[in-house]
């Protein structure tokens, strides 16, 4: 069973701030909406905002710095330690292997696995690396052979990136929009074609998140 993500009382407390400060916002000349917000923040539906004005979804650090983007303050009047909690994250992060568990085209891997050093998600039951062997991710920023780091077991939010498996043996690399609970169906944009795909239930093997996406380094000849 999928594990939801805690929210901790720090969370609550950025969520009261960043809702004060949308309330603000809301009734001045800007007149600015949660629909709003949400075309500016990039997501596909207005109910992500609402969810993070009440407290039901812990903000990362970067999500904290698109919201004060969007809504003109600074990132600490959201959450006081911000910069403190920017300056000590990459030194606590150390780095580790995850292992490779396919291609996105079904080719043996070259590696049978790959380093990163992204914040590993808590609630995870394990995580792997799928290889992305093909350029049609390209205009979604993952380039070819890079590495997705995926968490297993962890509960799908709107607007996560998600990895797909169908019992047909095809692979997907998608946004998940949310499920049709009454036609069983899981609905995605397929980000090559940024097509929206309506799946059934049952024809899905595994829906796993996407916490990173390692794009091999490009060698650069010296000036």
């Amino acid at each position: 069973m999928a594990m939801k993500r805690n929210v901790t009382p720090q969370d609550l407390e950025a969520a009261r701030n960043l809702k004060r400060i949308y309330e603000a916002k809301k009734y001045s000349p800007e007149k600015l909406t949660q629909r709003k917000v949400a075309d500016a923040m990039g997501f596909s539906q207005q109910s992500s905002v609402s969810q993070y004005l009440l407290g039901k979804l812990p903000m990362s650090l970067e999500t904290i710095a698109a919201f004060a983007n969007v809504l003109g303050v600074d990132p600490s009047e959201i959450r006081a330690d911000f910069y403190s909690a920017i300056a000590i994250k990459p030194a606590a992060l150390a780095s580790r292997e995850v292992s490779v568990r396919c291609t996105i085209t079904g080719q043996l891997p070259t590696a049978q696995t790959v380093e990163t050093k992204t914040e590993k998600e808590a609630n995870a039951v394990a995580e792997y690396a799928v290889i992305v062997d093909t350029p049609l991710y390209r205009k979604a920023g993952i380039r070819k052979n890079a590495a997705l780091i995926i968490a297993e077991g962890v509960q799908c939010l709107p607007d996560d990136d998600v990895y797909v498996e169908l019992d047909d043996g095809s692979k997907i690399i998608a946004t998940f929009m949310g499920e049709n609970h009454a036609e069983q169906k899981v609905i995605l944009r397929e980000l090559s074609a940024d097509n929206i795909l309506e799946i059934e239930r049952g024809q899905i093997t595994r829906l796993d998140v996407i916490t990173a996406i390692e794009n091999p380094k490009r060698e650069r000849p010296p000036l």
